[in-house]
């Protein structure tokens, strides 16, 4: 106490009088505060509206496909529309793929998202996160790009589920039969734009369908299968069929070997061997395919 009976700070203030001013700071400092926090907020509201409500989709739409164009002159990318989702991605809408060279659309999808990868922000690296919906079923997985590269190269991991193949009418074009079924796997890919020069790996299940025989064998136009199981790995242009076995009640079969890959696919070389057995026909046979992928020939023995 001094002698006019005050209680005092050590600087010589009332407390009380002390105690009032530290509120009045702190109730300043946090009024400040929410002001930063409520401006800060309005502003990403403001740049969310402005960004989704004016996005440029047209243009942009224009330029993916005029920028693909360019890098692959071969094909012919549309895209019925594109939108900014949220996270950040790109939609796009009703996309396809086309070549001169063939009637059908090597790939229609009805949505394909791109979103940047948690691991490319991470790791400081070009990773995109793609999902795409087509032919009934979905496919997820990432492609990176090597900064600094002259040439595009990229890595690739996916993973499809219930792609109905009956659907892919290209592929039907590209082999010259019908081939139906419900796919579902897994594919890595580590290489360029010229996908025969690149390395990976596929392993892939084929269920509940039938494939087009080009010559009846055995009395057979086609076999139906329970399914279809195949990996294989691709290395200095050649891709290593491991194993691909054929189950189902009109046949049973292996198959293996080597498909010497050229850059017009359709025109590999084919060195398979393999076994088959026919229930029905209480025989087992040797099967050797050569020829090409446009045109096989195959023989028994």
């Amino acid at each position: 106490m001094d002698g006019a009976g005050y209680d005092t700070a050590p600087d010589g203030a009332p407390r009380n009088q002390r105690a009032s001013f530290e509120n009045t700071i702190k109730a300043m400092l946090s009024m400040k505060k929410k002001r930063i926090v409520a401006y800060v907020a309005y502003t990403v509201l403001i740049t969310i509206v402005f960004l989704y409500g004016l996005f440029p989709s047209k243009v942009l739409e224009r330029h993916i496909m005029s920028t693909f164009t360019k890098r692959i002159p071969d094909m012919a990318l549309s895209i019925g529309t594109v939108t900014l989702g949220f996270p950040p991605a790109l939609d796009m809408a009703s996309v396809s793929l086309r070549s001169p060279r063939y009637p059908e659309s090597p790939l229609k999808a009805d949505r394909i998202t791109v979103s940047p990868s948690i691991k490319g922000i991470l790791t400081g690296t070009t990773v995109l996160s793609v999902r795409t919906l087509a032919y009934d079923g979905g496919i997820q997985g990432e492609i990176g790009f090597k900064n600094g590269s002259e040439e595009s190269f990229m890595k690739i991991h996916a993973d499809g589920e219930k792609i109905n193949v009956g659907k892919c009418l290209y592929l039907a074009s590209m082999i010259h039969r019908s081939i139906t079924g419900t796919m579902k796997g897994n594919v890595t890919y580590d290489g360029t734009d010229e996908v025969i020069k690149g390395s990976g790996s596929a392993d892939l299940l084929l269920e509940n369908g039938s494939v087009q025989l080009l010559n009846n064998i055995f009395g057979f136009d086609k076999i139906d299968f329970d399914t279809i199981k195949a990996t294989m790995t691709l290395k200095d242009r050649i891709l290593k069929i491991n194993q691909a076995e054929l189950v189902g009640q009109q046949l049973r079969g292996t198959l293996s070997g080597n498909i010497y890959l050229t850059p017009d696919i359709m025109k590999s070389r084919l060195n398979l061997t393999g076994k088959a057995e026919l229930p029905a026909l209480g025989k087992a046979l040797t099967v050797i395919l050569r020829g090409t992928l446009d045109n096989p020939t195959p023989s028994v023995r």
